[in-house]
């Protein structure tokens, strides 16, 4: 009877266990895809999901203890006590992976500098301007989505790279689809159509791309 007994609280810890292992995993995939890493690097997804899940990871470790301590002459049940806990993980390591490449998947491959509220405005033909040359130059990285706009041009923020790295794919890029290179030290400034193009470090430590009317004396400052 006392063994029967401890088989059945083996595989009840067990159930027990499976479930908030799941729902660690599933909420490990949520929060990772909306606040995790925008780098889209699957290491550092799953060292965040390690970091959002550690609460169900321990509590479901010691569930799986309990149930294998509990199993004592059910070599199957002791197997799958730790399997549920190498299970979960896994499953946490997968989620927060895949939360990072869904939060890459998410970010804008282009600025939206065209916004409904510049419509009817001065800044609206400067704005449909900026966001057309945007659209006309290829850009390996994605932007952070966040916009400063208006009549002084479009600025926003690259992510994950260096200065260096992305002056070095301007320099190639803008000539190659007829920008006129006019400055390439600290910052890099190209010019077409009456526009003028900005690449440097802002204050933020960001790598800040601005796109403005080349008589437009102040560049928006997004961080």
């Amino acid at each position: 009877m006392t063994t029967d007994r401890a088989r059945l609280g083996a595989v009840a810890l067990l159930g027990i266990s499976a479930v908030v292992g799941a729902t660690a995993a599933l909420s490990t995939l949520g929060f990772v895809s909306e606040y995790g890493t925008r780098s889209g690097s699957w290491t550092r997804g799953a060292v965040d999901g390690l970091e959002f899940a550690v609460v169900p990871l321990l509590l479901t470790g010691a569930l799986a203890a309990a149930a294998f301590g509990l199993a004592r002459r059910s070599a199957l049940l002791r197997v799958l006590a730790v399997a549920a806990a190498l299970l979960t993980v896994g499953g946490v390591l997968v989620a927060g992976a895949r939360g990072a490449v869904a939060r890459y998947d998410q970010l804008p491959r282009l600025p939206s500098c065209d916004g409904a509220q510049t419509a009817g405005s001065p800044a609206e033909p400067v704005v449909h301007a900026v966001q057309a040359a945007f659209a006309g130059i290829a850009h390996p990285w994605r932007f952070s989505g966040a916009e400063s706009t208006g009549m002084h041009g479009c600025g926003t923020t690259l992510l994950n790279v260096s200065f260096d790295d992305a002056a070095a794919h301007y320099r190639a890029e803008l000539p190659a689809v007829g920008w006129v290179v006019t400055h390439d030290d600290s910052w890099l400034t190209a010019h077409r159509d009456g526009l003028m193009f900005v690449l440097a470090e802002s204050r933020c430590g960001n790598v800040a791309i601005t796109i403005k009317p080349a008589e437009a004396l102040m560049s928006p400052e997004v961080c």
